[in-house]
């Protein structure tokens, strides 16, 4: 294996991958083939990289603007 691949697969490691039988693989892989045109594009490996703070901030503030509307 290449040594580059290598070190891309020991960083994913610390993420979840996301399972082939989910609605987001399918979301995915869905919208990979309408992008390419081709029914014949399928995904081999997927990893959830959701930055769990980034995730809290966007709520937060979009809790706010949601509340601040009504």
């Amino acid at each position: 294996m290449d040594q580059k691949i290598g070190k891309q697969y020991s960083y994913l490691n610390k993420y979840a991958r996301v399972p082939p039988n989910s609605q987001d693989w399918q979301a995915i892989e869905y919208n990979l083939q309408i992008a390419l045109g081709s029914s014949t594009a399928v995904c081999r490996n997927i990893w959830s990289i959701a930055n769990a703070n980034m995730s809290l901030n966007f709520e937060k503030k979009n809790k706010v603007c949601i509340s601040s509307k009504f």
